[in-house]
């Protein structure tokens, strides 16, 4: 079998934490040379990491917008760049800067020759795990070690069973969630797992990055709201992945939102689960 040749997009902006870890994850698979990141600012700093100087980088004028408008103009951005790509890659893969796309390890192969076996016309999905940090548990995040070495629990989320892998020309919609006028199926052996609460002090520190130049009660709104997301995780029973991972992958495929039928079914009660200890030393 002949492997497919495959390409990575993101898009960053002040996200240097990150960042570096994206390009050697990625860049290890597909090859550095075939990285493209997106700065959205001309203020944006290059990392300095392995690999960093083969990776292409480009800078675009940073705009600013309320979420959805901004969520919109990126997925038109990335959509029209990697489209452009097909001229000379089989695959184009778009996830954000703390979002990693795993093949299952019970299938013995890695993710570009299981890709380049997938039968698909436009794209596929991963299902999506978010990663949070169980404070109660679990120490801070050391940046030098695998992240699922030190952290065994996540969410099951259809936010993020993002369409990541385009094989086709395709539209993404707001935020890469879903692709205009395409159905992906979620693939039984691909996962996306989100860091962005993989740490505390990173996820407020970042936060409040963000909120910068906003004072008041709008930013004390948003950090009591991430204060709660990381209490709430711990409030919650622990499934067994293995088990719970089929059913929640189940109802993201056949029981989606009529209104939004292109989007995963999100589930009433997001089910928290033990990341299975294979997935260890993969990210």
């Amino acid at each position: 079998m002949k492997l497919k040749r495959f390409s990575a997009i993101t898009m960053v902006r002040n996200d240097a934490f990150f960042l570096p870890k994206w390009i050697n994850y990625y860049g290890g698979i597909f090859g550095f040379e075939n990285l493209y990141v997106i700065f959205d600012g001309f203020d944006q700093t290059r990392p300095n990491c392995e690999g960093a100087e083969q990776v292409n980088f480009v800078s675009i004028p940073h705009k600013s917008e309320k979420l959805s408008h901004g969520d919109r103009t990126r997925a038109n951005f990335v959509s029209h760049l990697s489209n452009s790509l097909f001229r000379y890659y089989d695959g184009v893969i778009f996830t954000d800067a703390d979002e990693f796309l795993v093949v299952d390890p019970n299938t013995k192969t890695d993710l570009v020759t299981y890709l380049s076996r997938v039968k698909a016309r436009v794209s596929i999905a991963a299902l999506g795990i978010d990663v949070i940090h169980d404070r109660t548990n679990e120490p801070d995040l050391d940046p030098s070690k695998p992240y699922l070495e030190q952290r065994h629990f996540g969410q099951i989320d259809s936010i993020y069973s993002k369409p990541s892998t385009l094989f086709r020309p395709a539209r993404r919609g707001g935020g890469g969630h879903r692709l205009k006028y395409h159905f992906s199926r979620i693939d039984p052996n691909l996962y996306l797992f989100h860091f962005g609460l993989v740490d505390y002090g990173q996820s407020v520190k970042k936060l409040e990055v963000s909120l910068q130049g906003r004072t008041g009660e709008l930013r004390q709104d948003y950090l009591t709201a991430r204060q709660a997301q990381f209490d709430m995780i711990t409030d919650l029973p622990v499934l067994d992945g293995d088990k719970t991972i089929p059913k929640a992958r189940h109802h993201q495929m056949w029981k989606r939102d009529w209104k939004r039928p292109l989007n995963p079914g999100r589930m009433a009660q997001l089910p928290r689960i033990s990341i299975p200890e294979r997935f260890r030393a993969l990210v």
